[in-house]
Protein backbone atom coordinates (compact mmCIF):
# COMPACT_ATOMS: atom_id res chain seq x y z
CA UNK A 1 0.00 0.00 0.00
CA UNK A 2 1.22 3.48 -0.86
CA UNK A 3 0.53 6.42 1.46
CA UNK A 4 1.33 9.95 0.31
CA UNK A 5 3.40 12.08 2.69
CA UNK A 6 3.25 15.85 2.95
CA UNK A 7 6.21 17.98 3.91
CA UNK A 8 6.96 18.87 7.55
CA UNK A 9 4.35 16.73 9.27
CA UNK A 10 4.18 13.45 11.16
CA UNK A 11 3.07 10.20 9.54
CA UNK A 12 1.87 6.82 10.67
CA UNK A 13 2.25 3.76 8.45
CA UNK A 14 2.02 0.01 8.96
CA UNK A 15 4.89 -2.46 8.62
CA UNK A 16 5.29 -3.07 4.88
CA UNK A 17 3.52 0.16 3.84
CA UNK A 18 5.31 2.88 1.91
CA UNK A 19 4.99 6.64 2.40
CA UNK A 20 6.14 8.69 -0.62
CA UNK A 21 7.26 12.30 -0.73
CA UNK A 22 8.07 14.15 -3.97
CA UNK A 23 10.55 17.04 -3.70
CA UNK A 24 11.60 19.17 -6.67
CA UNK A 25 15.21 19.88 -7.62
CA UNK A 26 16.59 22.33 -10.18
CA UNK A 27 19.45 20.51 -11.95
CA UNK A 28 21.04 23.80 -13.04
CA UNK A 29 21.84 24.73 -9.41
CA UNK A 30 23.65 21.54 -8.28
CA UNK A 31 21.39 21.38 -5.20
CA UNK A 32 19.99 17.95 -4.35
CA UNK A 33 17.79 16.51 -1.58
CA UNK A 34 19.48 14.02 0.77
CA UNK A 35 18.34 12.11 3.85
CA UNK A 36 20.93 13.36 6.34
CA UNK A 37 20.36 10.90 9.18
CA UNK A 38 19.49 7.78 7.20
CA UNK A 39 22.08 5.70 9.06
CA UNK A 40 20.26 6.37 12.36
CA UNK A 41 17.03 4.56 11.42
CA UNK A 42 16.24 0.87 11.45
CA UNK A 43 12.47 1.51 11.59
CA UNK A 44 12.08 2.59 7.95
CA UNK A 45 14.14 2.10 4.82
CA UNK A 46 14.22 4.59 1.98
CA UNK A 47 14.60 4.20 -1.73
CA UNK A 48 14.27 7.03 -4.19
CA UNK A 49 13.82 7.64 -7.84
CA UNK A 50 14.08 10.79 -9.89
CA UNK A 51 11.77 11.78 -12.71
CA UNK A 52 11.98 14.76 -15.03
CA UNK A 53 9.18 17.30 -14.61
CA UNK A 54 8.48 20.02 -17.17
CA UNK A 55 6.79 23.16 -15.99
CA UNK A 56 4.09 24.87 -18.08
CA UNK A 57 5.20 27.02 -21.06
CA UNK A 58 4.43 30.27 -19.21
CA UNK A 59 7.38 29.47 -16.89
CA UNK A 60 9.85 29.55 -19.79
CA UNK A 61 9.77 25.77 -20.09
CA UNK A 62 12.02 25.15 -17.10
CA UNK A 63 12.85 21.54 -16.38
CA UNK A 64 13.01 20.22 -12.84
CA UNK A 65 13.72 16.85 -11.34
CA UNK A 66 11.23 15.40 -8.92
CA UNK A 67 12.89 13.15 -6.38
CA UNK A 68 10.48 10.63 -4.90
CA UNK A 69 11.55 9.59 -1.42
CA UNK A 70 9.80 6.31 -0.61
CA UNK A 71 9.89 5.32 3.07
CA UNK A 72 8.91 1.72 3.82
CA UNK A 73 8.00 0.58 7.33
CA UNK A 74 10.33 -2.22 8.48
CA UNK A 75 9.51 -2.67 12.16
CA UNK A 76 7.44 -1.06 14.90
CA UNK A 77 8.91 2.21 16.16
CA UNK A 78 9.49 5.83 15.24
CA UNK A 79 12.01 7.50 12.93
CA UNK A 80 12.96 11.17 12.78
CA UNK A 81 13.70 12.04 9.15
CA UNK A 82 15.98 15.00 8.39
CA UNK A 83 16.13 15.96 4.71
CA UNK A 84 18.53 18.62 3.46
CA UNK A 85 18.55 20.52 0.16
CA UNK A 86 22.22 21.32 -0.35
CA UNK A 87 25.17 21.45 -2.73
CA UNK A 88 27.84 18.81 -2.30
CA UNK A 89 30.98 20.86 -2.87
CA UNK A 90 31.42 23.27 -1.35
CA UNK A 91 28.78 22.15 1.16
CA UNK A 92 26.05 24.79 1.07
CA UNK A 93 22.71 24.20 2.76
CA UNK A 94 19.63 25.91 1.40
CA UNK A 95 16.76 24.20 3.23
CA UNK A 96 15.94 21.43 5.72
CA UNK A 97 12.77 19.41 6.33
CA UNK A 98 12.07 17.46 9.52
CA UNK A 99 9.27 14.96 10.14
CA UNK A 100 8.66 11.71 11.97
CA UNK A 101 7.33 8.43 10.66
CA UNK A 102 5.73 6.09 13.18
CA UNK A 103 5.49 2.47 12.10
CA UNK A 104 2.77 0.32 13.64
CA UNK A 105 1.97 -3.38 13.32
Amino acid sequence: MLVSCHKEADYTIQIGETCSLCLFEDPSTDYVWEWENQDQSDVVMMYRDRIEAHLPPDTNGLTYLCTNFNFKGLRKGQALVKLAYAKEAPKELQRRLFFTIRVEK
